[in-house]
Formats: C-alpha cells, sequence, structure tokens
C-alpha cells in the first residue's frame, strides 16, 4: 500500500507586459504530490487463504484533486494507456502486464488537455493509435469491458474512437454520430451486428464524458460518466475479436473522414465485465471509493494491484497482493498400520516398531493420535505429525515402550487438514501384544557362592539387546547383558550371590524401558548351605581357579574358613563379595583397587557390569563405551586430591572426563586416548574425600583393560633434551608426575628439566637423581617430598618424609626476591622477600659426590641473611648465594 506525504501545490507568479503596455499577472498551478491509496477490510490480508469461493476487495483512496481508482485482479486489465506514458519517440505505452504498446500514426500527438494530466489528439482524419495483435487483446472475450476518456470538437461526420477487425469484412466500433448519438458495432460469435446501442443525444461537443462498454456473457451494457444508460438487444455469444485480420486502431475509422476529431484519455480494455461500482470508482473515486466482491472463483492463487490517477495525471498504486482460494476438504481414503515385521494390522509387540500409512488427498498437515479408551476422552499414548512420503502417502513410524498397555487394543485417529483449516478425521484401533512371554530362574532358592539360570523366552529374536536387571539385597539394580541360545529364549548365567537375602530380577528388551507383565521373578540366597566358590588373591587368578571349602562340621561358618585370614572371614560371612574380587594389599605395593565397575548409559542408568574386564591388566578389554556414557568405579578406598586415577585403555583421539559419582563437576581429564596405552590424572580439585567416581566418554568412544589408583608407581625422566617438567613425552608413564609416584632422573635422561609454579609436585614418594645424570634441574619453587607449611612470615618449609636421593646433576633452585606487598597467610612474597627450605620430618636428603645443590638469589630484600637486592647484584653484597 501507499500514502502520499503530504498535498503539495506551487504557485508560480508571472508577470507579462502585453502590446497594449498593460501588465497582467497568471498564476500556474502545479501537484506532484501521488494519491493515498491503500487495501483496506474486509480484503483478505497478503498470502492469506479463503475456504469460499469469493473475495471482497475494497479500496481507500484520497486526493486533493479528483482522482479515479480500480483493481487489476488477476490481471485482467489487459491494455491501458493513459496517454500520459509515451516511449523516446512519442508513442504511447501499455501499463498492463502485457505491455501492449501503441503507434502514434501521423499527427496522433500528446497534448496537456487530457481529462486525468496529458491525452491525445486526433484529427478525424488519418490520426490514429495502432495496436499491434497479440494473446491478450486479439482474443475471443467471454467478457470484456471498454472505457475512455472522450471529447470530440466537431460532430459533422462520425466520429469513431475504437475499431478493431478481426477479419476485413468485420469489425467492432465505438463512436459517436452526428447527432450525438453514441454507437456500438460489435461482432459475436463471427456474425457482425451493427447498432446494438445507439442512444441519441448523449454527446455534446467540447465537453469530456467517461464512456463505459460493458459485455457480460449476455448482452452489452453502456454507461455514461459511470451511470447505467442502456443494454444491448443481442443477447449470449462471445465477442469476435480473433481472426485473420486482427486490427486494433484508436481515434481512426477505415472510411478516412470519420475518425475521432478530439482527444482521448486513459483509454482501457479488461477481459472481464466491471461491476457498477467499479465503473463508478472508474468515473470519480473521490465520490465513489472502490469495492467489489470477486465471485465464482475456482480454486488457485489469485494476485490484485490497486491503482489510482489524479487530475493531474500522478498514479498511485497498492503492493501486490496474493490471495488463495481453497473450498476443497481434505479426503482420507485409506489408513492402515503394520508392526515390525510388515504385517498390516497386525499385533505390535511392546518395544518395537509400529507404522501408521494414510492415504489422504488436498491435505496441508496430517496427524495422528492414539487414545487409551474412548476417542477424545481417555489418556493419550502418542501423537504426533506423518510426513508426506510421495503423492498422496502420508506415514510415520512410532517406537512403541513399556509404558504402553498391553495385550489390549489402542484406539487411533487420523486427522487431516488444509490451508483453511477445513478438517477430517478416521477413526480404527491398534492390537498390542507382550515382547516377553515368560521369565524363569533356576533355582529358586541357592546357597552363598552358587551359580542362578535366569531365562526369558520372547515373542521373536528380533531385538538388538536383552538384558536382566538383577537386585542385590539392600543395593541398587545392576543390568547383565542376555544371549540368544536357542529359538526366542535368551539366558544368562548369574554368579554375584555371596551375599544373603532375596534377589529380585527383571528382564529388558531394546532400550532400558522395562516390559513389566510377566517380567520380573526372585530367588533367594542362604548362606548357611555352604558350599562356597571364592575367587583366589593370588596376582596370578585365572577366571576358572575357585576354592572349595567343604560343609563346616556342626554347620559353623567360621571353622569351614579355617587358614584364611580374619578380614577374610569377616567378609565372606557378611557377604561382602565386593572385597574377594580384589587384591588385598599386601604391604609391598601399596595399590588402591576398585571394587566395582558398571557400565552407565548418558543419563546414568546402569546397562551392565564390566567389572571382570577392568579389576586388573589382563588384556580382556570392557564393553564398549560409547561418547556420552559413563563408567561408575568403586575404590577400596576413599581418595582424596593428593591421590590420582590410572588408566589403560584404547580408543581414537578419545576423551574422558572424571567426576564423583552422580556429580557434573569435572575434577579431571583424560586426553588423547588411543592405541592400548597408559594415562594418569590427579584428582587435585577434588574437595573432601570420596571412593566412588564417574568416567565419561567425552569424545569418540573407549574400551578399559585397567582401571587403578596407582600409588607408589615410579616415573623416569628420559628426555635428552631440555624439556619443561610438563612434558608428557620425557615420561615412562606417558604421564607428568603426580603425588605419591617416585620420580628418577637417570643416565638415559641428560637433557635439562624445569620444574616451575604450574607444575610442581607434592606429596611425591621419593625424588631421586641418579649419579650417571649430567643434565641441570631447574626447581622455582621447590617441590616437596611429602608435604608442605607456609608459615605467616612468607615461608615455606617443605616436609622431606621420605628420602631425596642426588647422586647427579645439578640442582639449581631458585629464590623469590621479588619486593611487592602481599597480605595473608601461606604467601611465599612478603615485604621481607622469599624464604624458604627443605625439612627433614622423616626422610633424609642425601647429596653424593657427584651431584651439587645451587641456591641461586635465595634471602631476604632487608639484608638479613644471604640473597640478592632484587636488582642484579650478585649475592656478595648481602652475604653470597644460598
Amino acid at each position: 500500500n501507499a500514502t502520499k506525504s503530504g498535498f503539495n501545490i506551487v504557485n508560480k507568479l508571472y508577470n507579462v507586459s502585453l502590446n497594449n503596455n498593460s501588465l497582467n499577472e497568471f498564476f500556474i498551478m502545479t501537484d506532484t504530490v501521488l494519491p493515498d491509496i491503500n487495501f483496506t477490510f474486509p480484503t483478505p490480508a497478503n498470502g492469506s487463504t479463503r475456504a469460499s469461493s469469493d473475495i471482497y476487495v475494497n479500496l481507500t483512496t484520497n486526493d486533493s484533486w479528483d482522482h479515479y481508482s480500480f483493481v487489476d485482479f488477476d490481471n485482467d486489465l489487459v491494455l491501458w494507456m493513459r496517454m500520459d506514458d509515451v516511449n523516446g519517440s512519442g508513442d504511447p505505452t501499455d501499463l498492463s502486464v502485457y505491455s501492449n504498446n501503441g503507434s502514434a500514426v501521423n499527427d496522433a500527438v500528446i497534448n496537456n488537455s487530457g481529462y486525468f494530466g496529458k491525452g491525445f489528439s486526433f484529427d478525424g482524419e488519418t490520426d490514429y493509435i495502432n495496436i499491434p495483435s497479440s494473446d491478450s487483446i486479439t482474443q475471443n472475450f467471454s467478457e470484456m469491458t471498454i472505457s475512455a476518456w472522450v471529447k470530440t470538437i466537431d460532430l459533422s461526420n462520425h466520429n469513431r474512437w475504437f475499431r478493431q477487425r478481426p477479419t476485413n469484412t468485420q469489425s467492432s466500433q465505438l463512436g459517436i454520430s452526428t447527432s450525438g448519438a453514441v454507437f456500438l458495432h460489435t461482432v459475436i460469435d463471427g456474425a457482425q451486428i451493427n447498432n446494438d446501442i445507439n442512444n441519441a443525444g448523449e454527446v455534446l461537443v467540447d465537453t469530456w464524458y467517461l464512456l463505459t462498454f460493458v459485455y457480460n456473457g449476455t448482452n452489452w451494457n453502456y454507461y455514461r460518466n459511470g451511470e447505467f444508460r442502456s443494454n444491448g438487444s443481442f443477447n449470449s455469444g462471445t465477442v469476435t475479436c480473433h481472426g485473420n485480420f486482427n486490427e486494433m486502431y484508436i481515434g481512426h475509422d477505415t472510411s478516412g473522414s470519420d475518425g475521432l476529431n478530439g482527444t482521448i484519455d486513459d483509454f482501457m480494455i479488461f477481459n472481464r465485465s466491471l461491476s457498477a461500482a467499479e465503473i463508478s470508482s472508474l468515473y470519480n473515486a473521490s465520490a465513489n471509493q472502490y469495492y467489489n466482491n470477486f465471485t465464482n472463483l475456482s480454486e488457485g492463487i489469485y494476485n490484485m494491484t490497486g491503482y489510482s490517477v489524479d487530475s493531474w495525471g500522478n498514479k498511485n498504486q497498492t503492493l501486490d497482493r496474493f490471495v488463495t482460494i481453497d473450498t476443497t476438504a481434505p479426503v482420507i481414503t485409506n489408513v492402515t498400520y503394520e508392526n515390525q515385521t510388515g504385517v498390516l494390522n497386525g499385533t505390535v509387540i511392546a518395544g518395537e516398531n509400529l507404522t501408521i500409512n494414510a492415504t489422504v488427498t488436498d491435505a496441508s498437515y496430517v496427524w495422528a493420535i492414539i487414545w487409551q479408551g474412548a476417542v477424545g476422552f481417555s489418556d493419550i499414548v502418542w501423537q504426533g505429525f506423518l510426513n508426506l512420503i510421495s503423492g498422496n502417502m502420508w506415514s510415520v513410524t512410532i517406537t512403541t515402550n513399556a509404558s504402553w498397555p498391553n495385550n489390549t487394543a489402542l484406539n487411533f485417529t487420523v486427522y487431516a487438514n488444509d490451508s483453511v483449516d477445513n478438517v477430517v478425521n478416521f477413526t480404527s484401533n491398534i492390537s498390542i501384544g507382550n515382547i516377553i512371554q515368560s521369565v524363569s530362574v533356576s533355582p529358586l532358592i541357592v546357597g552363598l557362592g552358587q551359580i542362578v539360570n535366569i531365562s526369558a523366552v520372547l515373542v521373536d529374536t528380533n531385538h538388538s539387546v536383552v538384558w536382566v536387571g538383577v537386585t542385590r539385597p539392600g543395593e541398587g539394580q545392576i543390568n547383565y547383558s542376555m544371549t540368544n541360545d536357542t529359538s526366542y529364549v535368551y539366558n544368562y548365567t548369574y554368579n554375584n550371590t555371596f551375599k544373603n537375602g532375596s534377589y529380585s530380577i527383571v528382564i529388558y528388551v531394546n532400550d532400558s524401558s522395562g516390559v513389566l507383565e510377566n517380567s520380573s521373578s526372585s530367588f533367594d540366597v542362604f548362606s548357611n548351605n555352604i558350599t562356597v566358590q571364592i575367587r583366589t588373591l593370588r596376582e596370578s587368578y585365572q577366571s576358572a581357579q575357585i576354592i572349595n571349602l567343604t560343609d563346616p562340621p556342626g554347620g559353623s561358618v567360621e571353622s569351614g574358613l579355617s587358614g584364611l585370614s580374619d578380614r577374610l572371614k569377616e567378609m565372606v560371612n557378611r557377604g561382602d563379595d565386593d572385597k574377594l574380587y580384589n587384591k588385598i594389599a599386601d604391604g609391598e605395593k601399596n595399590i588402591i583397587e576398585i571394587v566395582s565397575a558398571k557400565h552407565l548409559d548418558s543419563e546414568r542408568n546402569v546397562l551392565g557390569n564390566i567389572y571382570d574386564g577392568v579389576y586388573k591388566k589382563d588384556n580382556l578389554w570392557s564393553d564398549l563405551i560409547l561418547e556420552g556414557e559413563y563408567v561408575r568405579v568403586t575404590f577400596e578406598q576413599e581418595l582424596d586430591n593428593s591421590k590420582d586415577i590410572k588408566i589403560y585403555a584404547r580408543g581414537d583421539d578419545s576423551e574422558i572426563g572424571v567426576y564423583e559419582s552422580g556429580s557434573n563437576f569435572e575434577l579431571a581429564r583424560f586426553v588423547d586416548v588411543n592405541e592400548e596405552e597408559w594415562h594418569r590424572v590427579l584428582l587435585d580439585k577434588m574437595i573432601g574425600r570420596g571412593d566412588e567416581f564417574d568416567l565419561r566418554v567425552l569424545e569418540n568412544s573407549v574400551e578399559f583393560d585397567y582401571i587403578v589408583d596407582p600409588v607408589g608407581d615410579t616415573n623416569t625422566w628420559n628426555c635428552s633434551s631440555s624439556q619443561n617438567f610438563d612434558n608428557a613425552s620425557c615420561w615412562d608413564l606417558g604421564s607428568v608426575p603426580v603425588g605419591e609416584e617416585n620420580i628418577v632422573f637417570n643416565a638415559s635422561g641428560i637433557g635439562n628439566c624445569n620444574i616451575t609454579n604450574n607444575t610442581m609436585p607434592q606429596n611425591l614418594s621419593s625424588f631421586t637423581v641418579d649419579s650417571d645424570y649430567s643434565g641441570t634441574i631447574y626447581f622455582m619453587p621447590l617441590f616437596a617430598v611429602g608435604d608442605w607449611t607456609g608459615n605467616n612470615d612468607g615461608t615455606v618449609l617443605w616436609n622431606v618424609t621420605n628420602d631425596i636421593n642426588i647422586s647427579g646433576g645439578t640442582m639449581k633452585i631458585y629464590g623469590d626476591y621479588l619486593h611487592i606487598s602481599v597480605t595473608g597467610v601461606n604467601g611465599n612474597i612478603t615485604d621481607d622477600g622469599h624464604g624458604a627450605e627443605w625439612r627433614s620430618v622423616s626422610g633424609n636428603i642425601i647429596v653424593g659426590e657427584s651431584g651439587v645443590i645451587d641456591g641461586v638469589d635465595l634471602g631476604f630484600l632487608t639484608q638479613i641473611g644471604p640473597g640478592s637486592n632484587g636488582n642484579g647484584d650478585s649475592g656478595a653484597s648481602y652475604g653470597g648465594h644460598g
């Protein structure tokens, strides 16, 4: 829509001196402001769709001068010569979308004396405008409208102002006779009909008239200045404009003397019949605002553009507007469903896929609702949209789950609507059955440590995963994968029966949702039926090895375990089998093992027990842990931020985050996990203590062979070039040193090593420099073989709790001489400078004859003790090097 910014009239005063020596003043007025024009209610919005077969169009126009308006509806305007628009040769141009431009012949010329702006004048003899033949204007019209502003200056001859000849002997003509009568000759269905309209006394010379002729498919109707005057006598037919001649002229007659002697303005042809209201707006929209209801429209998309022209010839128009007619409601012709095996309308097993298909015509959307009971009143089991597959076929595949009712018929309804919300529906039902037919456990009563066989009979074998969840007395559920041994039977052998009480089981299929009906059972374990099978605690344990204990004399559990340690007896008595699965610390290797390892999904639901694959390094790998999944491990004792976790794993540039159980706060991260290699992280971000941790695979997938807290491992420096302490490639464990490791610099490592604040190890088990080591180790600050203590005066005491052996190389220990003000406890930079010392607590500092310790820039700025003044002076000024 377009709106003018304001009324703009320019008055110009001219003083003209005439021959009679008088002075006259003339005012010339011009207007360049465009008319206002807008589509207004109830015109449908652009891009809208209507369910009825009509479109009501309303234009609101405004101008300070007289103006006319109309709507080009679906490109029905086939010719519009305003006579204001000419090309470079002075020929009039057509503003319709068809560009039926004309040619001015002889002295037909544009002038400023039109009714709305400019016009074209003709001499009545040889002047005319020729319009070439085209499909848009030389067609045969079932309806049409011809309209023009006409002014004649002489009625001594007939003034024929329009002529169209389909053949050499036939023509449609519009003209004014010598009596001032308006006449119409026409060709209907190929027959020439003269004077179908002939109204006498209609026209006076030197007067403008809007002459409009409308053929409505039945007869012609004639309007003068927007008012109906008469209609023709010929009934029905098609206006013939197409033939072997196809000439069209404005202002011309073949006789040469009966053309228009006058002026024509705003000549228009529509390929439809305009209503009386539209013709009134063509005459004067200032008094007759435009409106029209376009009826009996077929389905499709219609475009419309509104126009307005004022007396000065200023033209304005709306934006193009598109409206869709859609009167046909969708039709649902066929609805079926099929189960996962492709059986049409067959029983759907809970946990399997269900596909709903529908054949629907003339639909924009198709959706379905599955009801638990009565349609529209019961609970909704599922709802969602169907997808257009091809043609009129719509389909959706749904994965059912345990929340769906079993052994019943569910009602479902398919709905379809179109772009104007014509909605239809179709209702049917779906049969839902069970996946799990039966569950068996044998034996139902079992002795401590004995095997239990769990079996499930399913309806088929089309299931990628079947597993059983076992809940031990007083504990959480752990899931185990079942194997498909015969036909539809899945089995699992359970041997984790080292605890008294009732064990419950649940069978799961395909996903983590359990099928509740016929899927659960239980068995009982009693320790007083004792033939106990216990894993050995030897380092060389093999899975087939057991210790068979005979039933104890007199039924005494204690006597049956004669010869085992009190600790082991206690564990067996209380059913603490987790400890039986691990090596007991023997005092020689202080290694903290795991007692449990579970595979969790991304929501931390238990998928299975992987303990047997990861409790020791034996090349028996765990299940593949996918990206986003977890491994939850429990250590045999609590860890704190001085401890670390070590894994032997394989992946593909994988990353693994470490969290306390159930937490999302990352304590540490394993990176670059590739082919079968060691990785270690320090739990230095941990607050407090804990024994259960979640290892989440952050990138790619991972398999584990061993998960442990490797207290006391030896990490050896083996680089021959200068490196920082944090370069993992220089350490034989494949990770930089962390607390409780034994650090060794050996003969093969001759490169220099920089130990900085960011990589400073604490709580090391030992620190050894072999006599053959020839490099230099730079410390800034020191490190701790044991822990460290910060004092209020800024000094730091490194507590030596185990031996420091320096048999070779050079140890350069740098102090901090920066003089800045820092307040607080445990700071090592104060107004008094930096002071630090190794303090022997329970270990010794041993320096061999090949070892050198060089304290550099140690001391106090207040000249108390050795040190530097911080300005580059040597230690000699303040007592020498430390």
